[in-house]
């Protein structure tokens, strides 16, 4: 997917830039800010302020700086509105509303048509002059259900403003409800974390020292202490209950509710209120936690509340209690408890059973959750909205491709193109952004070697939204595993026999007797396929003989070139299609398609590229001789990495990458991460022969009989491509 890139963006956020605590638009903003300029409008003011200290010097403070003008901060441009935070009066709202136009027009001079993300529903008073090319709504928490709002006059101004909106964002099941009746557009993106920054607390390091001086076991709690939303009769009664334990609270107390009265809390002996932290700080924090806790009171602000915290707890591999609050519902890697009996049984529980390998599990998992890939999927779904305005429009491959993701229930009936193309997530999934520019296929390649590309993170998880916003629970299943075997014969075979020859082969056969797949196949082997030019040779009598076997056993074929010779002696650029005109490529291929049918009687209906290296120049000569063309980690570089199976001028471009190409020992464990996501999927898979036969066949096994009963014959997978064509 393509980030959103060289656009003017002015967001309207509910809380100063600066605040104690990051939240959600802080993360998205900042990382919008690399790639666009973008002008982030501060609180404006909608909770009615307190004669507390707290909020008489943000008073002041934020009179100083709006008098100043628009500041720099993370790559930015924040401003600092002057309005009065009295919303309940209509000719207060008037004036706020002139305010803010004029202060919002002077900063965005020499601006046209910008994007309007608001995380508030006032932003509507900039509609006419910003004359915004897009407006997103990016709901995150129920405002109108917080302490000191209006909310009679925010719901009117939501009502308006969602219904107004091309793209309506909700961070909470509960909050997407109530949306989408009004909403164009709505895409469901609970809160994450940023994945990478926690799982730095599995690594060694310092321990915040006023956690590391308490007792363990050490039971924590991150972010803003308030009543509003803390159980803090809940806390005391855990903390009565297990005297044991160290409870601490590590925030700020009374943030957006300075009434907060914590003083019967912190008057118990093992509970410790540690004050704020930096983000950055925070690993440290939970370097020395036992459990990480969420104990919020369930009530009208907290059920649409999907805390950040959660994925930044299972970040740093904690395990994590929480109380049933609705928008958890379906995150099964925490616990739940409603009362304090329930919770502490659940902490000891956590406690008892934690291990080094459950936490780098939990960390691992939460990788799919970062802010990058939220930030991936919701460019993606600005991206779809943009083309028509209201609603996803999908170009003719996007169609194909978003029909390929339902296949199954297209054919079976049970669902519709209609309900397909009209979901903003599904045009979020097929997006396909196309042949990389030379800086992207940079990054992609310093990502690969730094085993940074996760394409379960980046395109399963995407697919699988897609298909749980159309067909809920029943999006759910197994993987369909598509196996790819290179090559056959071996492309060292002439050079070097020992190894490589039909005895080795043989014991491959054995293994995946009855396990539907594809081999990849040549015509012809070069007596030295790293030497751009001499004498090769055609397949043997035996070579013939095998492969008349296997196709009477079922396997499918991929065409694997004419010989397997590389252009290129350097392994980076080993390629034998890569370097020729289209017409080159399509006449070599003609050519070894018939010498396959001469020799053994086959016609391969997939092409699978020497070396995973063709060029995008060479696409539509493939497209017009096969459906389905494969890829691998090299063709990323050349083709990019869609959310495969992806069309591509009317022939399918299915890659695999990293670890589920590689060896067997390695796609295993990626296998199993698929199986326990039930992603419902396509899946390819591709392995080499002989690298298992150097590795011993062993981890083969294992493997083999893992994926057994998800292998999928091609047969299906062609039939499937056929019908989305």
């Amino acid at each position: 997917m393509t980030r959103l890139q060289g656009r003017a963006i002015v967001c309207v956020g509910f809380a100063e830039w600066d605040a104690e605590l990051w939240t959600n638009q802080q993360h998205l903003m900042s990382r919008l800010a690399r790639d666009n300029d973008v002008l982030f409008v501060e609180s404006l003011g909608l909770r009615r302020p307190q004669l507390a200290g707290r909020d008489l010097r943000r008073l002041v403070r934020r009179l100083g700086r709006g008098l100043a003008g628009p500041r720099r901060r993370d790559g930015l441009r924040v401003l600092a509105p002057l309005v009065l935070p009295l919303h309940s009066r209509g000719w207060v709202r008037t004036l706020n509303a002139v305010l803010l136009r004029a202060q919002v027009r002077l900063a965005t001079r020499g601006w046209r048509r910008p994007v309007l993300w608001s995380y508030v529903p006032q932003a509507e008073q900039l509609l006419a002059t910003l004359d915004p090319h897009t407006v997103v709504y990016h709901c995150v928490d129920d405002i109108a259900a917080q302490k000191g709002v209006d909310g009679a006059s925010f719901r009117a101004a939501e009502e308006r403003y969602a219904a107004r909106a091309d793209l309506v964002v909700a961070s909470a099941p509960a909050l997407a409800e109530r949306l989408r009746p009004q909403a164009r557009a709505l895409v469901f993106a609970p809160n994450v974390a940023d994945t990478a920054l926690f799982a730095t607390a599995l690594e060694p390091g310092p321990v915040d020292p006023a956690l590391d001086a308490l007792p363990a076991p050490r039971v924590v709690f991150t972010g803003a202490v308030v009543a509003t939303k803390l159980d803090l009769d809940l806390l005391a009664d855990l903390a009565r209950a297990r005297p044991a334990w160290s409870l601490a609270l590590v925030g700020p107390v009374g943030v957006g509710d300075p009434s907060t009265d914590v003083g019967a809390l912190a008057a118990l002996p093992n509970v410790h209120l540690l004050g704020g932290r930096s983000y950055d700080a925070l690993p440290a924090v939970l370097r020395g936690a036992d459990v990480g806790i969420v104990p919020y009171a369930v009530n009208d602000l907290t059920r649409s509340v999907f805390p950040m915290k959660i994925y930044e707890y299972l970040a740093a591999g904690l395990p994590v209690v929480t109380t049933p609050l609705p928008a958890l519902d379906g995150v099964d890697a925490v616990a739940r408890a409603g009362d304090a009996a329930g919770f502490a049984a659940a902490v000891d529980e956590a406690l008892a059973t934690d291990t080094p390998d459950a936490r780098a599990g939990r960390s691992a998992a939460a990788r799919a959750h970062s802010w990058d890939v939220r930030l991936d999927e919701l460019s993606a779904a600005v991206t779809a909205v943009e083309r028509t305005g209201p609603g996803p429009a999908l170009s003719a491959d996007e169609h194909r491709t978003a029909r390929l993701l339902f296949a199954e229930e297209l054919a079976a009936g049970t669902v519709t193109e209609e309900a397909i193309v009209a979901a903003p997530e599904v045009a979020a999934a097929v997006a396909d952004a196309g042949v990389p520019s030379l800086p992207r296929r940079v990054v992609l390649a310093a990502e690969r070697k730094a085993g940074r590309f996760d394409a379960f993170t980046r395109h399963t998880l995407p697919a699988q939204r897609a298909r749980r916003a159309v067909l809920g629970e029943a999006a759910d299943g197994p993987p369909k595993v598509l196996l790819r075997m290179d090559e056959y014969p071996h492309w060292l075979a002439a050079r070097e026999p020992d190894g490589h020859d039909d005895a080795a082969f043989a014991r491959w056969r054995e293994l995946l007797a009855g396990v539907p797949h594809l081999v990849a196949v040549v015509p012809r082997l070069a007596a030295d396929p790293e030497q751009r030019e001499g004498p090769s040779r055609e397949l043997t009598d035996l070579e013939v003989a095998r492969l008349r076997e296997m196709a009477a056993d079922g396997v499918a074929f991929g065409l694997h070139g004419y010989e397997h010779r590389t252009h290129f002696r350097d392994p980076r650029r080993h390629t034998e299609l890569g370097h020729l005109s289209p017409a080159a490529v399509g006449a070599l291929l003609d050519r070894a398609r018939a010498e396959l049918a001469d020799r053994a009687g086959i016609d391969p209906q997939v092409l699978v590229p020497p070396f995973n290296t063709v060029g995008a120049r060479q696409w539509p000569a493939l497209a017009a001789r096969f459906p389905v063309i494969t890829g691998g980690p090299e063709s990323t570089l050349r083709l990019g990495a869609p959310p495969g199976p992806t069309f591509r001028g009317g022939a399918a471009y299915l890659p695999s990458h990293p670890p589920l190409y590689g060896d067997a020992a390695g796609v295993l464990p990626e296998l199993e991460r698929h199986l326990e996501a039930r992603t419902g999927l396509w899946t390819p898979v591709v392995l080499h022969w002989g690298w298992e036969a150097a590795n011993g066949w062993t981890d083969l096994e294992r493997l083999v009989e893992r994926l057994r009963p998800y292998a999928t014959p091609w047969g299906d997978f062609l039939d499937a491509v056929e019908k989305s064509r």
